[in-house]
């Protein structure tokens, strides 16, 4: 058996490091792929919504 570890020392070890992030790469991946999928649909909608504004009732019911 091992003597025990510090708290210190554990958060300090390379072993600790390697398997933060290892956990948190796919997590990180995931949470940028959110974000960009709302930036994108955010500014599909912001365009959808300022292209309809500009239309008049005339161009509107001829299309």
């Amino acid at each position: 058996m091992e003597d025990p570890v510090s708290w210190g020392g554990y958060v300090t070890s390379p072993g600790f490091w390697n398997r933060t992030l290892q956990n948190w790469q796919p997590e990180f991946l995931a949470v940028a792929s959110m974000v960009l999928l709302v930036i994108f649909l955010r500014e599909r909608a912001r365009r959808s919504r300022k292209g309809s504004a500009t239309r008049t009732p005339e161009t509107a019911s001829s299309g």
